[in-house]
């Protein structure tokens, strides 16, 4: 009589299908005995319901899909962790090259695994077999990351923000337009515009979505 096969869900939560084939290669390998359930999302409404009623194993994402997950939790008054604790679900969050700019503050978030979508075969299979050895419970983070970490410790000193600034991107990513932002602190909009491009400049920071991805990122910490 054959054995019930034991279920491993994936959540694939991200724009971008990197390596949707060699995931399901190496599971099957590595995990010959089980049923692989691979799912994936274009956005995180329909993954959070799931996770009401089934168990998903580990969640890839990428950090905008991962930012409006958290996002949308706390708009809900959700605590930040409901479903990792309930559930015990792994987070792998895959990062983009233009991403890395807040890599010191992106390593304190509350995921499992960090890797970017740039790592090649061997550092893929080293996070994998971290995710699913139930004795691993320490964060991994890719090799390539970490290298990138020194280099930039070592090579790039940021200019910090002004109070200003920071409180001008900070209303910002809440919804403020730059209008109300001037009716808010008194000053004329030209001088919020400069405050605003002042601190992207600095940061680094190409566009909003950049910018309210680090704002967000530097605020739950």
């Amino acid at each position: 009589m054959e054995q019930n096969k034991k279920n491993i869900n994936i959540a694939l939560l991200y724009k971008f299908n990197v390596f949707n084939e060699f995931l399901y290669d190496y599971i099957q390998k590595s995990h010959p005995e089980a049923s692989i359930n691979i799912m994936t999302f274009k956005n995180h409404n329909i993954l959070l319901k799931i996770m009401e009623v089934d168990h998903i194993d580990v969640i890839f994402t990428d950090l905008s899909s991962w930012f409006s997950m958290m996002n949308h939790l706390q708009a809900s008054q959700l605590a930040t962790d409901k479903y990792r604790l309930d559930q015990s679900s792994k987070i792998v969050l895959m990062l983009q090259d233009a991403e890395l700019h807040v890599i010191d503050k992106i390593k304190k978030l509350n995921v499992d695994i960090i890797i970017s979508m740039t790592d090649d075969s061997y550092e893929l299979k080293q996070a994998l077999e971290h995710v699913f050895n139930p004795l691993k419970h320490s964060k991994y983070i890719s090799e390539s990351i970490l290298e990138l970490t020194k280099n930039t410790d070592n090579t790039q000193q940021k200019e910090k923000l002004s109070k200003n600034e920071w409180e001008v991107i900070k209303l910002f990513s809440e919804g403020y337009s730059l209008v109300e932002i001037a009716e808010q602190r008194s000053r004329a909009i030209s001088t919020i515009a400069t405050q605003k491009t002042s601190a992207m400049k600095k940061l680094n920071l190409k566009n909003n979505s950049e910018l309210m991805k680090y704002v967000y990122i530097n605020s739950i910490i």
